[in-house]
């Protein structure tokens, strides 16, 4: 592998599948992801929840977490806002020339732990490679699917006056996560870029009918001093 990203990893030829081998087949195989036009899924029982969302963070890597992690965190998060278990993961990624493998790795590395984490597959996706100057380092969108429990029914059409709200919020000094109604001890939050799925499951019984919306706050977010 070069030592940094040129054109040719984009055209479609030998390096670009050098750079797939290599780093992310390396990092993101299993058994569902294909090399084909289309990955071919098992069809889950249920309703489904399906979000895309496109990651520009500059600089790409930042203490804590790099645009890798907070793509697959984004995602995530928007899927278990709907009470939806997360599932099934798709990600592009637009890689300015010049852009470091070693950076590139790192990230592609991070995405994988955090699917792990969270218990999801990468089952497709798609690279290109832009210009000098034409992105800012690289630019991801992943896109998700999530199976939604039969006894669950969340959204912003479920919120009413009256209902109990959780938020979360940053001081200049250090991450924070605030929980400002039920008490809720600290593991049934969690940081801005990070994942948030079973948090509906992680409620306690006293939310009773409050658990009705959520918004996922994932954000990038370190000190500033």
């Amino acid at each position: 592998m070069n030592e940094t990203i040129t054109l040719a990893h984009g055209s479609g030829g030998r390096q670009t599948n050098e750079l797939i081998g290599s780093l992310f087949k390396k990092y993101f195989d299993n058994d569902l992801l294909t090399a084909d036009d289309a990955a071919v899924l098992p069809r889950p029982e249920g309703r489904l929840s399906m979000s895309t969302d496109g990651f520009i963070v500059s600089p790409a890597e930042f203490p804590g977490g790099n645009i890798g992690k907070l793509s697959i965190c984004g995602t995530v998060n928007d899927i278990a806002c709907m009470g939806a278990k997360p599932l099934y993961l798709t990600c592009g990624f637009v890689i300015e020339e010049g852009f470091e493998t070693a950076r590139l790795e790192r990230i592609v590395e991070s995405m994988a732990k955090t699917c792990k984490e969270v218990g999801v597959k990468i089952v497709a996706g798609d690279t290109k490679v832009a210009g000098k100057g034409q992105v800012d380092g690289v630019f991801i969108t992943t896109t998700g699917i999530g199976v939604i429990p039969d006894d669950m029914n969340v959204g912003g059409a479920c919120a009413k006056p009256g209902d109990c709200i959780i938020g979360a919020t940053n001081s200049r000094s250090k991450r924070t996560s605030l929980p400002t109604a039920l008490r809720c001890p600290p593991r049934w939050t969690r940081s801005w870029a990070s994942p948030m799925t079973c948090t509906w499951c992680g409620m306690p019984p006293a939310a009773g009918s409050a658990r009705s919306f959520m918004r996922s706050p994932t954000r990038p977010v370190w000190a500033s001093n």
